[in-house]
């Protein structure tokens, strides 16, 4: 995931470790600055946080891998199911595409 400053998007990252753990998945989850593109090395998705957004054209040119933009009200709300959700169908959208 890539946000701002942080703070937010590690209690963010912490429900969704709780999701994923709770739906028995393995994966690593992990945030980082908004132009932190060495770290995604490795990385299957990129979630992009919403005050983070206004850099898409950036995004657009520099991130080879699938990525998606958090939802404002589930930022917010800290909402990690769905967020995990929409790590997951990105994840999904892109080995199988319609």
């Amino acid at each position: 995931m890539f946000c701002a400053g942080g703070l937010s998007s590690s209690l963010l990252m912490t429900k969704m470790r709780e999701a994923a753990k709770k739906r028995d998945l393995d994966c690593s989850i992990d945030a980082y600055g908004s132009r932190s593109f060495q770290r995604l090395e490795g990385a299957d998705v990129l979630l992009i946080a919403p005050q983070v957004r206004y850099l898409h054209k950036i995004y657009a040119k520099e991130v080879k891998i699938p990525y998606a933009f958090i939802d404002m009200n589930n930022y917010g709300t800290m909402n990690g199911e769905a967020v995990l959700d929409l790590a997951l169908d990105t994840l999904n959208k892109a080995k199988n595409p319609d």
